[in-house]
Parts: structure tokens; sequence; C-alpha cells
């Protein structure tokens, strides 16, 4: 509309002085060369209707950018000429002659800067993308004093941008995916430093020093350097420990029983590790060491799933990492069970180098230029099907590819090559497809199995194979789960069992028993022994049936049941109301000291065959 006219009469005016004044010309192009977007648009811009005129042309314009001094400006004109390209005021041959010009000059440009210039432009990129510093960064030469020291501090940048410290809102950002494995990458580069050197100091180096030697076997090494450190201790650093003395112990190797009863005070469990390692993990960047090992080292997937068990359904980030993240124990569980099936690199990708394989356009969208930043194959993926990060998460997250390889061989069949959660997210695939993909998998493939039994709670993952009864409890998530609806649920008759037994808990609440009455069953409260039926209206002392029957609050617990219902009940067709010689006792009948005890053996007796 107006806008145009006005530029075309204003780069109009700008034509006729470059023609009369050819160093006015001169010194404009190379305003404009510091200024890539409106260098390109001075170049592209057509001053006439059938587009054959502009102020400059472009060879004038790439020409002044061979002299740019900085590589973020070969940058900038890389963006600006993918605009153009877009925009298709550049034709494709164009673009694909000055395209690989630009990175050529860019990387020499790069090179040949001095070292303030190549950090500033490092911690510049390492903000916005990652991946380019990342890139970049492997071009430092680790031999020279130079080279060593950006490295350390660029590294050290990138792996302080750790995965906890972004919102759950921005995870659909995909730098912030780069983020979170690339800072776990900076870590692993610099804790490899102290491999054969000290601890490091640094609560993060340390965690990533410490994984590297348990994921070696170093076990005993990892013991004896932390006995050396003098700065504070975090949960963090004993969870290290412990899997190390863990580690040790099940090689057969020893170790001063004192130390470690001393570190631990007692005997801690896999429960409790497993639980703390699972508070520094929101779902998003590389797993925990000990998840991870737990995951590799497990041969059966349904094992893992008792081990998973011990993940609390809601666990506070309380490592020393960040005190305000609470998740949900499923991310656990999906992304564990994921990494046991479809294991994650913990490795940096092999970044792609258009000075190996030759310049190259994504063979999908057909427009952008590959990158060693914006270019992804899966490592499961055997036919070479790489493409643009854009296009493959476009495919990832649609229901066709779901989470796989959109490529397809020379007979047109699909690759199918899964991608794994890295990968996804890599790829900046949306964090609930991401989720939903691994949950189908898991699931699948308990499913394949030719004796499973799936769990039927709600959102659980979980189940249990070879069942030889009517019920069983589910490995995940403990559900008693009944193949009658309920009817065969083994846990009533087992608390019902178990309450004919005394408690030391305070008012024995929580104790299951039969009213005595009309046999309903009842769970006791937080309230005195004596309670009123609601079936049947009539009160009944909770320990001694008509008798007794006393408001007090026993504070100390409650005694075996000493009564019998006066009807049949659960506990009267279990068989267990007899004496020692086998005869059953009669309904309504209270029961002395001894009668109680034998009717607690037979429950006891009982138990096993109710167990899941």
């Amino acid at each position: 509309g107006e806008e145009v006219k006005i530029a075309r009469i204003i780069m109009s005016s700008i034509e006729h002085v470059t023609l009369l004044l050819q160093p006015i010309g001169a010194l404009l192009l190379e305003e404009l060369v510091d200024d890539p977007d409106l260098g390109m648009f001075a170049t592209t811009f057509p001053l006439r209707e059938d587009k054959q005129k502009t102020v400059f042309k472009m060879e004038q314009l790439f020409d002044s950018w061979k002299g740019l001094k900085k590589p973020a400006h070969f940058d900038k004109a890389i963006v600006a000429l993918d605009m153009a390209f877009e925009k298709k005021h550049v034709t494709e041959d164009q673009y694909d002659e000055w395209f690989p010009k630009l990175e050529e000059m860019e990387r020499k440009c790069y090179v040949e800067s001095k070292y303030s210039r190549r950090r500033d432009y490092l911690f510049t990129t390492a903000k916005e993308s990652p991946l380019t510093t990342w890139f970049f960064l492997d071009k430092e030469s680790p031999d020279t004093e130079e080279g060593k020291r950006l490295r350390k501090e660029i590294l050290e940048f990138l792996a302080s941008n750790k995965p906890e410290k972004l919102n759950n809102t921005d995870y659909v950002n995909m730098s912030n995916f780069d983020s979170s494995w690339i800072a776990q990458w900076a870590l692993d580069l610099l804790g490899m430093r102290f491999m054969k050197s000290s601890i490091p100091e640094d609560q993060f180096l340390r965690a990533a020093w410490g994984n590297m030697l348990l994921d070696a076997g170093k076990c005993e090494r990892l013991v004896k350097e932390f006995k050396t450190i003098s700065m504070p201790v975090i949960p963090q650093d004993d969870l290290l420990r412990w899997e190390a003395y863990d580690m040790m112990e099940k090689n057969g190797i020893k170790f001063n029983l004192e130390d470690y009863n001393r570190l631990f005070n007692g005997t801690p469990s896999l429960p409790q590790a497993v639980q703390d390692a699972a508070r520094s993990f929101n779902g998003v960047g590389a797993l925990p060491g000990l998840l991870r090992r737990q995951a590799e080292q497990e041969k059966s997937a349904e094992m893992l799933l008792a081990t998973l068990s011990f993940v609390s359904d809601f666990a506070v980030n309380d490592l020393g990492i960040n005190h305000t993240k609470v998740k949900n124990k499923n991310d656990t569980v999906l992304a564990v069970m994921h990494h046991h099936l479809y294991p994650d690199s913990t490795k940096p990708p092999v970044l792609y180098d258009n000075q190996k394989v030759g310049y190259e356009t994504c063979q999908m969208c057909l427009v952008r230029k590959l990158q060693p930043w914006n270019e992804l194959k899966l490592d499961a993926c055997k036919r070479n099907h790489h493409y643009c990060r854009w296009c493959m998460k476009d495919s990832m997250s649609s229901a066709i590819s779901r989470g796989c390889c959109p490529g397809r061989d020379e007979n047109n069949n699909e690759c199918g090559a899964k991608a794994t959660r890295r990968e996804m997210e890599l790829a900046g695939v949306e964090r609930d497809i991401i989720y939903s993909v691994m949950e189908d998998r898991i699931r699948d493939h308990f499913n394949s199995l030719d004796d499973w039994n799936p769990c039927d709670a709600p959102g659980c993952i979980g189940g249990r194979s070879n069942v030889k009864k009517k019920f069983y409890t589910c490995r995940l998530c403990t559900k008693m789960v009944t193949e009658d609806g309920g009817a065969s649920d083994p846990t009533i008759p087992r608390r019902l069992l178990q309450g004919l037994d005394g408690t030391t808990v305070m008012r024995g609440e929580g104790v299951f028993r039969e009213c005595y009455h009309c046999a309903t069953r009842y769970e006791k409260g937080n309230a005195c022994s004596t309670i009123t039926c609601a079936q049947c209206k009539q009160q009944f002392n909770m320990t001694f049936g008509n008798e007794q029957m006393t408001h007090r609050f026993d504070e100390q617990g409650i005694g075996p049941q000493r009564y019998v219902p006066l009807k049949e009940g659960l506990l009267w067709k279990l068989g267990v109301f007899k004496d020692r010689k086998g005869k059953p006792l009669q309904l309504g009948q209270s029961l002395t000291e001894a009668q109680a005890a034998e009717v607690v053996r037979r429950a006891k007796l009982k138990l096993p065959e109710f167990d899941g």
C-alpha cells in the first residue's frame, strides 16, 4: 500500500544520489553492511514495478559482506538471506551460491578473531542457540592456553543453564530443550577433567563427576575421594555415596561398616534412594544417574516397575537444586521405563558438518538448509534420514509418524525408527506429546507379553505377569486388582484376619473388625472403642463385643478380639473361630485370652492364602 510507495520513492532518491556521487553510494553500502536486514532490503526491493531494478546489486552487497569483522554479523547476514529466500526475493540459485560462502566466511572469521571477540560471540549465542555455541566451541583447540580457558568458561556458562531453572511454560521452547541436554553435556565434559584428579567442589560438577565414576564402576574411588572433602555435603552427595556402597556390596567388595553406619545412621534402603533421586528430575533433560543406571541394569521391565513403585506420587525437589518444583510420579516412571526400552544417549549428538557431507537442503520442506544447529537424525535410523528440526518436530508430533522417523526407503516403505525422549525434546516436540508417545510405547510393550495382566487403576501403566489367582497386586501402584469386579479382593479378608490381633497404634486406629450383632465390617477410627453399628443400629465394643461398653479411649492401642459375632460373617466362613482341638466356637461367644490367642494363631496361618 502507501508504505510500499513511500519506500519506493525513498529508494529511488537514494539511487539517484548514488549514481551521481559514487563515494556516497560506497558510504551508504558500508552502512547497510553493518545492518544485514537493511542491506538485503536494499538489494532485493524493486524500484520498478517490473522488478528489474534495485539500488544495489546483490553481488555488491555480498562482496561487501566479505569484510565483516564479527562472527555475529555473519549470523545476521545468514538470517537476512534466509528471510529473503522465503519471500522469494532471492532465487534458489543465488541462495545456493551464497549461503555456503557466508558459512565458510563465518567460520574463517571466527577462527581468525581475537580471543575477546570469540568469547563475546560464544556467550551471546549460548543464550539464544546453545547448539550453535556447541558447534563453534568444538573449533577451539584444547591444546592451547586460550582454547582451554575459553572452553572452560563457555562450558561453565552452558552448565549453569540447568533445566531445573526453567519455568514449566518454557518447555515448549526448542532452545530450552537444548539447554537442558547441553547443560548436562557441558557438566560431563567439565566433570571429566576431574576423573584423574581430585573431587570437584562445585555441587553440579561433583554430581557429574560422581556419576561418571559410578558409570565406570569405580565405586571404591568415589568413597575414598569423598572422605577427603571439607566442603558441606548435600543430600545429592549422600545419594552418590550410598549407591557406591551398594555397588561395592553387590560386587563383594569389603568396606568399613562403621564408616557406613556413621554416614547413614543405619541402613538406607533402595526405596529411599529411588525417591530421593526422583526429586531431582522434573520431566525434561537427562535422567538422574541412579535412575538411569537402574533402568540400564534391570533386565526385566516388570521388575523395574517394582523399583519405581518406591517413587512417591508427588515429590518436592529438595536436593539443593530447586525447592519450589513439585512433579508427578508418572513423569519419572514414564521417563525411566522409556529409557529402559529405548535408551537415551548421554553423549552429545554428532553434529552435521557441511564441510564433510556437502551442502544440503532439507528433503522434507525443500526450503531450509541443514546446519549443525538445525539438523536432526535419529540414532535408531539406519538409512541416514536427516531433516531440519522443524520438519522433524512437525512429523513426530503428527498422528502419522508419532515419534518416529518420517523418512522412507527406496521402496517407499516407512522407516519407522523410533525417536528417544532426548531426540523428541531436541526436535522441540511438545512435552505432552512426548509423554503420550512414551506411555503408548510402554503399554504396547507390556501388552505384547503373553502372560501380562494390566492394572485397572486410572493412569497406571503397571500390572503383573504370571498370575495364577483371581487377584494380583500391581507391580507399580501396588493396587489390588481382581478379575471378578472385586468379589475376590483379598484385602478385605486379609485386613479382617490381621484385625483379630491386637495393635499398639493409638486408639487402635485402622483396625478392621466385624460388628458383634450383625457381622458388618468396620474400620476403627480415632475415637473410643464403643460404636453404634450403622447397619443394625446397636452398640458394641470393638474388643469385647457385647461387654465393657464404656466410652474409654484406648490411647495405648487395643488388644485381640475377644468375641465371636452373633451372625455368620466372613471370618466365620474362613474357619478361624475354633479352639485348640479344632472344635468350632459358638456364635456370640465371649473369648478368654487363651481362646483369643488361638484364633489369632489360626488367622496368621490363613493370611498367606490372600497374598497378591
